[in-house]
């Protein structure tokens, strides 16, 4: 048996809805995963805070008030300064910068897992699954006809 003409004119709209509904999931932004001591700090207490969360030793790269950009590995921390030590024609200095110089600590991450490349492959893989897996539901519960 077939469903009247009335009953499937119902259904497209039914169909639009979850199309749409599907799109706007999908195309939502993602949230990108924060690594410790992301830009824009302004304030003193937080660059302290976030020089105290990264340990002695690990490479990071400073951005000061000047415009200036350090890079090196994170030394001693004291209450109003922290050292970094940048090599610089194959010897080690130490350079001291003060809290109130900084206008952001990033922790460099060396091989931190996967390329941004292969995360968006990903991600559009499970888009399509997941458009495919609702066909495939729609189709089979009957609310959609073939």
């Amino acid at each position: 048996m077939s469903r009247p003409i009335e009953e499937e004119t119902e259904l497209f709209p039914r169909y639009i809805a979850c199309q749409l509904s599907l799109l706007l999931i999908l195309g939502a932004p993602l949230p990108s995963p924060a690594i410790a001591g992301t830009g824009g700090q302004e304030s003193e207490s937080k660059i302290k805070q976030e020089v105290g969360l990264i340990e002695a030793g690990k490479i990071v790269e400073v951005k000061t008030k000047t415009k200036e950009k350090h890079r090196g590995r994170l030394g001693a921390i004291q209450a109003d300064s922290f050292e970094l030590q940048t090599t610089e024609g194959g010897k080690i200095q130490t350079q001291s910068l003060r809290f109130d110089q900084v206008k952001s600590v990033k922790q460099i991450q060396m091989n931190a897992g996967m390329s941004r490349g292969a995360k968006t492959a990903i991600w559009i893989c499970v888009g399509v699954g997941g458009y495919v897996l609702l066909m495939v539901t729609l189709l089979a519960t009957g609310a959609i006809n073939n």
